[in-house]
């Protein structure tokens, strides 16, 4: 299920980004490796490059919005889209550094989870 309009998760989930991809460069639609097609690609064409850009726009846009909120030390990011944190996260630390209302500018750190794919499933399994 899809987030709610304005929700994160419908702009920056791996399921929204596929489907941004896939409509925004059909010729990635007609595969199941839609995204790690996409991140091989992306350095050497700058319609991806492009794309990827607005993606990691809303990604910052949505940290900032828990930096505001929160005032973490560092927010971590996990998914399947981690799996391409090279392309994300330095942008994304970017952005963030540049906008985010923090003293120092550049006290947040945003970082990779070690738990990848899995978090969601280990948090679940320790609630009992």
């Amino acid at each position: 299920m899809q987030g709610f309009k304005g929700c994160l998760e419908l702009y920056c989930s791996a399921t929204a980004f596929t489907k941004q991809v896939k409509t925004v460069h059909p010729e990635l639609s007609d595969t199941d490796d839609t995204l790690p097609l996409f991140f091989k690609a992306v350095s050497l064409n700058p319609a991806y490059q492009k794309t990827l850009s607005k993606f990691n726009e809303n990604l910052a846009m949505g940290v900032i919005n828990v930096i505001h909120a929160y005032g973490p030390e560092a927010v971590i990011i996990g998914g399947g889209l981690m799996n391409s944190s090279e392309y994300i996260i330095p942008p994304v630390q970017e952005i963030v550094d540049k906008r985010a209302w923090t003293y120092p500018r550049g006290k947040v750190k945003i970082l990779k989870s070690k738990l990848g794919n899995r978090a969601a499933s280990l948090g679940a399994a320790f609630l009992e």
